[in-house]
């Protein structure tokens, strides 16, 4: 069993069965980051393939916490009709892993009326990576059409590997100073185990923050990541947004004996790209070309 099977399987366990997940209550009681953790909140560990040949790696999924906690066994109808409040019926802990796994697996076809502009983010920046595995639309996304945006949503969330650092919600991620690190690393070696659990041709951390966990992970385990790649910056503002510059890091990492590529998407989680797709497709161009160069 892979370490996030393992962690899935203990996790969701205890959610069916006590209402809550020890390590979210433990990590919450820590206080390393600024906002609570959700500790009884439905989880969210990955949406996609995990064969997928991209892997985007995000810090947690970004949901109030209270908010979290109050719908915290609530799995999502397969529906044409997106609604947060239809529920599936389930029969024991079998039946009701089953249904998250499969929520998790098709993501994209489940809530395919639904429109979120940060399902969308992902697209707009893998759009020049060649071979990414997944099918964008060509006129994605100068065509604004809700059409092709609900298209384009499906494609990205189901053709890609999206796992989450943490899987626990929180409203944001703002690591406190002085925080112990450390505390992050199990969920760290869960997301490697998973990476290199199959071959990938992009590995992707979508935050600037993973810098820093990760100088605090070589300091504990010697220096498995290679951070000496210089960050490299958009000469000038990104061509669609005279505000905005781009800033990305390639590194490599070994664990348990393979070692593989990624780049460090210092820009990705700006807020000032969160609706601005044009901008987002020309900060991901940016990094395809330091990633392929490195």
């Amino acid at each position: 069993m892979s370490q996030l099977d393992s962690k899935m399987s203990k996790d969701l366990y205890e959610l069916y069965h006590q209402d809550l997940i020890s390590d979210a209550v433990s990590l919450d009681k820590a206080g390393i980051i600024c906002s609570r953790f959700s500790t009884k909140g439905k989880p969210g560990y990955y949406t996609g393939d995990r064969n997928a040949k991209t892997v985007i790696v995000s810090l947690n999924p970004g949901i109030e916490s209270n908010e979290a906690d109050r719908v915290y066994k609530n799995i999502i109808l397969p529906s044409n009709k997106w609604h947060p409040n239809q529920t599936q019926r389930w029969n024991g802990f079998s039946d009701y892993y089953d249904l998250f796994m499969d929520l998790s697996n098709k993501a994209g076809n489940y809530d395919i009326g639904r429109l979120d502009y940060f399902d969308l983010k992902p697209a707009a920046f893998l759009k020049d990576w060649p071979n990414s595995g997944i099918n964008i639309p060509k006129d994605f996304p100068v065509n604004k059409d809700k059409d092709t945006y609900f298209e384009t949503k499906a494609a990205a969330m189901n053709g890609k590997l999206q796992l989450e650092l943490i899987p626990y919600a929180s409203q944001t991620f703002s690591i406190k100073k002085g925080a112990n690190y450390g505390l992050l690393f199990p969920y760290l070696d869960i997301i490697f185990d998973e990476i290199i659990s199959k071959d990938r041709e992009y590995v992707i951390f979508a935050a600037g923050v993973f810098e820093d966990i990760f100088k605090a992970y070589n300091q504990a385990y010697g220096n498995v990541i290679d951070l000496s790649n210089p960050v490299q910056k958009t000469t000038g503002p990104l061509k669609n947004d005279g505000r905005i510059k781009g800033r990305c890091k390639v590194i490599r990492i070994t664990y348990n004996g393979n070692c593989f590529k990624a780049i460090i998407a210092h820009s990705y989680a700006s807020h000032a790209l969160h609706y601005a797709l044009p901008v987002m497709k020309d900060y991901g161009s940016f990094c395809y070309s330091v990633f392929k160069t490195q």
